[in-house]
């Protein structure tokens, strides 16, 4: 997930007090991200109901994670077009946090399970719209 990748995907990251699992494409090559972004300024309406399910905002309480926002529109987009809030984003995550006890606990793989399946519609979307680099 830390090199640009030009599909979305689940993942699992664990680390001492800052684990969590999720989907989604962090860091796409430009190619990628255009697309990415090309499908939501034509839909935005359709993407902004993917990220207001209850089971994203259940699981995914910080909403999307991004590895930057752009400080202006990106080229070609209008500063006022009515998605700028997420055409500006450079990636597009879902991250469930998870305690290093929770990982410990029996329930640890259902809850990965339910991170990973509340991402599902980001990560099949990503997947649908996007060109590979």
């Amino acid at each position: 997930l830390g090199k640009a990748s030009s599909i979305a995907v689940y993942y699992l990251h664990v680390k001492p007090g800052a684990s969590y699992a999720g989907g989604g494409s962090f860091n796409p090559p430009s190619k990628t991200l255009n697309s990415i972004r090309d499908a939501i300024a034509e839909d935005h309406g359709k993407f902004r109901k993917l990220l207001s399910t209850s089971a994203v905002k259940n699981n995914f309480p910080e909403g999307v994670i991004t590895s930057g926002t752009l400080q202006n529109a990106p080229r070609g987009v209008s500063p006022d077009h009515p998605a700028i809030d997420l055409l500006k984003l450079k990636g597009f995550c879902f991250n469930h946090a998870m305690s290093d006890s929770s990982l410990k606990e029996s329930q640890a793989v259902s809850e990965i399970i339910r991170a990973w399946k509340a991402a599902r519609p980001l990560v099949d979307f990503i997947n649908k719209v996007a060109k590979p680099a």
